[in-house]
């Protein structure tokens, strides 16, 4: 067993198409990623990609709706969040 996070991770949790990189929503609402040489092989550090549109900085306040943390297609490389259209006029 090999610890990715550092600080744990609130969901989201998916790998990249080619195995080469893990990655999970961290409970500050950052979507983050780690290298891997094999699933058990860490070779990089956490780094962040960016932070999820929640104004309330986690993903789970963005709808409540715990199921949109899975829309990341096989590359890693397009996201899908669902927020709330005052929150984005504020």
């Amino acid at each position: 067993m090999t610890q990715i996070s550092r600080d744990g991770a609130q969901g989201m949790i998916f790998w990249r198409h080619d195995g080469k990189e893990i990655g999970y929503l961290s409970r500050n609402g950052e979507v983050t990623v780690v290298g891997l040489a094999s699933a058990a092989d860490v070779v990089g550090s956490p780094m962040v990609l960016f932070r999820s549109p929640s104004p309330s900085g986690g993903a789970y306040g963005v709808t409540g709706n715990s199921a949109q943390l899975h829309n990341v297609n096989a590359d890693a490389n397009r996201f899908v969040f669902a927020v709330r259209f005052s929150a984005l006029t504020r």
